[in-house]
């Protein structure tokens, strides 16, 4: 990725016909039967550019090819519809959306939008957009854009925030911004798209998706809520069921299956 790679964390599939598809935030299809999941909650932005299939009720068959579009944060699972397209899938760390995005964040929270509205030179003609493709769209990005200072200074509090878990008071959070509470809330609906507290939650509930694929099977729920700062194991189910409409052991079975699990 060179110079990408501060900004992001991958183009996080490359999927290309005849291999097995793994799109976004639905299940593969196993023993004959195609299982869709839900979007999860998730305080990060995507980008979606679709390839022309779909997978539907029946299985994996070709549509048009629809246009590329941006996912803002997501603060509560949703529930997938009847078909659902194969994509390549930018999922950006908050120095990326305050670099790439062009556009208040709070804006495009709980929304799919044109990325056209946002980027002009978003173009692939008639052609199936390539990993190649996507990634020198956003190389130029990178190059024509300046954000804002305190846009990549929100970026880097929130960057911090992520890899600790969570584990970040808001009043911590302000005072590491120089501000207060409430100018502080008001940068992160700007810049991030979610409250700094929401943003908090999140990051903890992406860290117990992480240990979803790290965990010994030995170890408890309980061990892992008190690791993560939930009050109790009461706590970290209820806060996950709110975020995926699972609990974590219904999830551990593999039932259904997310891309982002496990990516940071």
């Amino acid at each position: 990725f060179g110079m990408l790679g501060a900004f992001l964390t991958a183009l996080i599939r490359k999927f290309v016909a005849g291999e097995s598809f793994m799109v976004n935030d639905f299940t593969c299809d196993e023993g004959g039967e195609v299982t869709l999941a839900p979007t999860f909650s998730d305080a990060q932005t995507s980008l979606l550019f679709p390839l022309g299939v779909v997978l539907g009720a029946n299985g994996w068959h070709s549509c048009s090819l629809g246009h590329a579009t941006v996912m803002g944060a997501v603060t509560r699972a949703t529930q997938p519809a009847a078909a659902r397209s194969a994509m390549i899938g930018v999922y950006l760390r908050p120095r990326g959306c305050a670099a790439l995005l062009g556009a208040s964040a709070r804006e495009l929270s709980d929304r799919i939008a044109p990325l056209s509205d946002l980027w002009k030179d978003v173009t692939f003609g008639a052609d199936r957009p390539s990993f190649e493709a996507v990634e020198a769209l956003l190389v130029r990005r990178l190059r024509a854009v300046s954000p804002p200072a305190r846009a990549l200074h929100i970026a880097e509090l929130a960057s911090h925030v992520r890899r600790s878990a969570g584990a970040v008071s808001v009043t911590e959070m302000a005072d590491l911004a120089g501000v207060s509470r409430q100018h502080l809330g008001r940068l992160f609906l700007e810049y991030v798209g979610v409250s700094p507290k929401s943003y908090a939650r999140l990051a903890r509930f992406r860290a117990v998706l992480r240990h979803l694929t790290t965990r010994e099977r030995s170890s408890s729920w309980s061990g892992l809520a008190a690791d993560l700062g939930y009050a109790d194991q009461s706590h970290l189910i209820a806060e996950f069921r709110e975020f995926t409409s699972f609990t974590p052991e219904e999830l551990v079975r593999g039932d259904h299956f997310h891309p982002f699990i496990g990516d940071d």
